[in-house]
């Protein structure tokens, strides 16, 4: 424990490399052809789930009565076959690769692909956990660690990339100025400014003359 306590780093940053060296080493014996294509796999097995599911309802429902489990168990098998028969294919593009001259090359990728998954799950972590738990109650463990210098930068810089999401709330909320300029805009298409009427000038009215007509007029017709 002493040998621990003595280290520039604490457990949360051996946590952290622990995390990021497991992400990496798995990436690496996998290879880097078969890590992306595992991804592709789970791609298309959601694409495949979200377009055939409504295809395969009503087979569903044919078998089992109650339509809540026959939609739950029609989803969850087109996932999970899809992803099998996907995987399968995935793999075996994966073993010529790592049977060739380029099972290196493939290796060395993986691992840096890796390290970047590694990294990138501590990142969301943080962000989900920080979205929980108000910052000024975050463990001392978490915020005097060493790690935690580049996982904060890191988080805001990721949640910037999301244009919906700000550490403050969601950004198409609009703000108070930005109401007055809508409502602004808004009254201004409503009654527009009458066309060479400039501040501080009256518009003009009748003449002397043709007031002086409407006036002899109107008493004509109260006569």
């Amino acid at each position: 424990m002493d040998i621990i306590n003595n280290l520039p780093v604490n457990i949360f940053d051996l946590g952290v490399i622990g995390i990021i060296l497991t992400s990496a080493l798995f990436a690496y014996a996998r290879g880097f052809v078969q890590e992306i294509l595992s991804i592709v796999a789970w791609i298309g097995a959601i694409f495949t789930t979200f377009y055939g599911f409504p295809y395969l309802i009503p087979y569903g429902r044919e078998i089992i009565s109650i339509a809540l489990v026959a939609d739950i168990a029609v989803g969850v098998l087109l996932f999970v076959f899809t992803l099998i028969f996907l995987s399968l294919i995935t793999k075996g593009l994966s073993k010529k690769v790592q049977k060739s001259a380029l099972n290196a090359l493939d290796r060395s990728l993986g691992f840096l692909f890796g390290l970047a998954r590694g990294g990138l799950i501590i990142i969301i972590s943080y962000i989900g956990f920080d979205l929980l738990i108000p910052r000024e109650t975050h463990p001392a463990l978490i915020r005097s660690s060493q790690s935690f210098k580049l996982i904060k930068p890191a988080s805001k810089e990721l949640i910037e990339l999301i244009p919906l999401i700000h550490e403050e709330g969601w950004s198409s909320n609009p703000t108070k100025s930005d109401k007055r300029k809508s409502t602004k805009s808004v009254l201004d298409i409503i009654s527009p400014s009458v066309e060479g009427q400039t501040m501080g000038k009256k518009p003009e009215g009748y003449s002397s003359g043709p007031r002086h007509d409407m006036d002899k007029l109107i008493r004509s017709t109260q006569n």
